[in-house]
């Protein structure tokens, strides 16, 4: 694996269902370097967490050298300090995480996730199970390209996001120092103006409308049968 690349290092994980106990549930780490033209898949399944920790040093490492990215927290892999890339876009109103296969169905990729339940911690992968590991990760790379851009480089992006998270924390730091404009009194007396306004059309209009049904009042008596015969 280069130290330096382009693009970054995607990793992607897998898990069992049932890990014993003081064991971690993950099962197996795949990371991918495009750079490289590699992906490694490494078995983790059982692992206390003492080597848990280990883990954790070596990526923390080489996230000093090559930038992360992953679909999702991945917080078990991760120091919360980390700096690490997440693709996982939100959806809808309630922002809600977009599944990986919804993200590649935009690209016209069809991810077969029947593998996901299956069990990793098998003393031998079939086929099949390397296969769609291997996928999971290598289809982060489309996902980064079509979020980002083929010519973006993996430390620009980085340094846009925290340029992005230091804008917005001071955009919020902005509005909370910021205070209500106050009432002066010229726009008061707007308001009450506009509100005697309303009151006075109001009372007009009632005003018109018993004026209209006592005219048409009148006017039936005038042209009643009774007036005619006389």
């Amino acid at each position: 694996m280069s130290m330096g690349g382009h693009f970054p290092v995607y990793i992607d994980t897998e898990s069992t269902r049932f890990p014993s106990e003081g064991t971690s549930k993950l099962a197996l780490i795949t990371i991918c370097d495009v750079d490289s033209q590699i992906i490694l898949l490494s078995r983790v399944q059982n692992s206390f967490f003492k080597k848990h920790s280990e883990i954790k040093r070596i990526l923390q490492s080489l996230g000093g050298h090559r930038r992360i990215a992953t679909y999702g927290c991945e917080e078990e892999l991760f120091e919360p300090d980390q700096d690490v890339l997440n693709l996982q876009q939100t959806t809808g109103i309630f922002g809600d995480r977009e599944s990986l296969k919804n993200a590649v169905l935009e690209l016209r990729f069809n991810l077969i996730k029947t593998e996901t339940m299956s069990n990793w911690t098998n003393k031998h992968l079939r086929r099949d199970q390397i296969a769609y590991a291997a996928m999971d990760a290598l289809i982060l790379h489309r996902v980064y390209i079509h979020i980002f851009g083929y010519y973006a480089d993996c430390w620009t992006v980085q340094f846009m996001s925290r340029h992005q998270k230091n804008k917005k924390s001071f955009e919020s730091k902005d509005n909370k120092e910021q205070k209500e404009p106050e009432w002066t009194l010229g726009y008061a007396f707007l308001r009450w103006f506009y509100l005697a306004c309303v009151i006075f059309y109001s009372i007009t209009s009632v005003i018109l409308t018993i004026i209209l049904f006592n005219s048409m009042a009148n006017l039936t008596e005038d042209t009643s049968p009774e007036n005619d015969f006389q």
